[in-house]
């Protein structure tokens, strides 16, 4: 490898360290939840089910129907996500499944703002779940 070649090298790699850093270290806002997802999420109880959600710029979540492994449907409605920290990307939320009402207590989203992954209970428990952008 010659001097000149080295050298562009060097400077490609900073170049490229240099972008994924600014990207890393984005805030989010509001408008970064925005977007269709596809939601995955288990209880405490050890039941799974699967949504696909349609997030508007202001954090309101358009009715849906999530569906269980089991093949049981239950309505999603009442739902809104809320950034909670800009600098940590991390929100908060509620939902119904049913007649059940669910709140998310803490979640993040990750800096490229594809994923979100948190927790939150209902009065019967708690849940984990994952949303990924579609």
């Amino acid at each position: 490898m010659t001097i000149v070649n080295k050298a562009q090298s060097a400077m490609l790699a900073g170049l490229l360290l240099c972008g994924n850093a600014a990207a890393v270290s984005a805030a989010c806002i509001q408008a970064d939840a925005k977007g269709t997802w596809q939601a995955y999420s288990t209880n405490s109880e050890g039941a799974r089910i699967f949504c696909r959600l349609s997030v508007n710029a202001v954090g309101a979540i358009a009715n849906s129907t999530c569906t269980a492994t089991n093949g049981q449907s239950a309505p999603f409605s009442n739902a809104r996500i809320t950034l909670f920290s800009g600098a940590s990307c991390t929100f908060r939320g509620s939902f119904r499944i049913g007649t059940e009402v669910n709140t998310v207590r803490h979640s993040t989203m990750t800096r490229d703002k594809n994923v979100i992954e948190g927790v939150g209970t209902y009065s019967g428990g708690s849940f984990s779940f994952s949303m990924i952008k579609l």
